[in-house]
């Protein structure tokens, strides 16, 4: 019989199924599919990811967990030689088939994310709203580091601790993994990784579609976002990392500056939507 983590795999592939075909047809309109707030939202998320990765055309990206694709196929847009990787071979259907209307130039796989070896070939790696969905973020961390090139940068953007709270509902009806993180835990955990220069970001240009008191309180406690290097960089939407250049696992962290502390408010579900308030069964269904 398997065990809790074969089941909630099973579930990570099943999901697509389960959510009917209002939630797959969501799937395929990403990023469009929401409200205009969330869809502009979403397009200015794409827009940090090339900046804070600096693509450019001729360039390699992965995306681990890229779900129907949509980062994968706008990077591809960019010029950029782009991959995405889901566990899910109904989601990789979603992402070839819209590339393939697209006349867009895109590999899409379906594979494990934790136990990927991609080689050292990418100029950059993406896990877009997409850490959570795993209970082993050691082992998905090591694919990215094992992904990229020296010097190569991986973006990471994932909600916060308290999607442990706000998960439960998806977890409960679908069965899939809702994690949510502590900075120091992130932090922790790309280090271990032996990522370097880990950057945590604010997204302040999101603040154009705050009115209230109340939205900017929400957005401060938005999910992280990091940017690291790898052998010698990787990212969350809150930190970033590198890998350090001379290939060998490292043990240096710097932190860059965090987000407020101490905000009380609601903060936002994560961008895959599976949270009580997006998910595509009751209201409309991210990495």
């Amino acid at each position: 019989m398997p065990g809790t983590g074969d089941n909630r795999k099973q579930a990570e592939i099943d999901y697509p199924a389960a959510i009917g075909e209002a939630g797959r047809a969501w799937l395929r309109s990403k990023p469009f599919a929401n409200t205009p707030r969330e869809s502009a939202r979403l397009l200015i998320d794409f827009g940090y990811v090339l900046q804070l990765l600096d693509l450019r055309p001729g360039m390699s990206l992965c995306e681990l967990g890229c779900g129907p694709g949509w980062m994968t196929r706008f990077a591809a847009r960019h010029g950029v030689q782009a991959e995405g990787y889901d566990i899910s071979p109904d989601m990789i259907a979603i992402a070839r088939e819209l590339a393939a209307e697209e006349g867009l130039d895109v590999h899409f796989e379906a594979a494990d994310m934790e136990e990927l070896d991609l080689g050292r070939r990418f100029d950059a790696g993406l896990l877009y709203d997409a850490l959570h969905h795993s209970p082993r973020a050691d082992l998905v961390l090591a694919t990215a580091h094992r992904a990229l090139k020296p010097g190569g940068r991986l973006l990471l953007a994932e909600p916060n601790w308290k999607h442990r709270f706000q998960g439960r509902d998806a977890a409960g009806e679908y069965g899939v993994t809702e994690i949510g993180y502590t900075p120091r835990r992130l932090k922790r955990l790309l280090r271990e990784a032996g990522f370097t220069d880990v950057r945590r970001f604010h997204n302040t240009r999101k603040r154009l579609y705050s009115n209230s008191a109340r939205d900017l309180a929400q957005h401060l406690a938005e999910p992280l976002v990091y940017r690291s290097l790898g052998p010698s960089a990787p990212l969350s939407l809150t930190r970033a990392a590198t890998r350090p250049a001379g290939g060998a696992p490292a043990r240096e962290f710097r932190a860059g500056r965090a987000r407020p502390r101490g905000v009380a408010a609601r903060p936002r579900p994560c961008r895959c939507g599976r949270s009580l308030r997006t998910r595509p069964t009751r209201t409309r269904r991210s990495s």
